[in-house]
């Protein structure tokens, strides 16, 4: 079909660009990105497969585990008429975070 006869279908220039796009892409591979996608997935379990999944899960919990310190996050609250009130950072309050040895506790 020529530009022309696809005119009277899609008066818009862009969008006759983007068909014709789409039937050049499909035209090369009709199997489509899906198939992709799959070969790629395969191939990964392929891989995956003389790697046992806990080990590499195990590892990660090591990291964290290994770490001596932890963030924790301080912020100020104010008192008025029995109810707390916290304080915003216009006015000099806010939430501080702190890094702490993961052997302090809250005394």
């Amino acid at each position: 079909m020529t530009d022309e006869q696809l005119k009277e279908y899609l008066p818009s220039y862009g969008d006759r660009l983007a068909l014709l796009g789409y039937c050049r892409r499909m035209e090369n591979d009709p199997a489509g990105w899906k198939s992709k996608l799959f070969d790629r997935l395969r191939a990964k379990i392929s891989r995956n497969k003389g790697n046992d999944q806990k080990q590499v899960s195990e590892n990660v919990n090591i990291k964290n585990a290994q770490k001596s310190i932890r963030k924790v996050e301080i912020g100020w609250l104010n008192s008025r008429d029995g109810k707390f009130f916290q304080v915003r950072t216009k006015k000099g309050g806010g939430t501080r975070k702190i890094d702490v040895s993961k052997d302090c506790r809250k005394n």
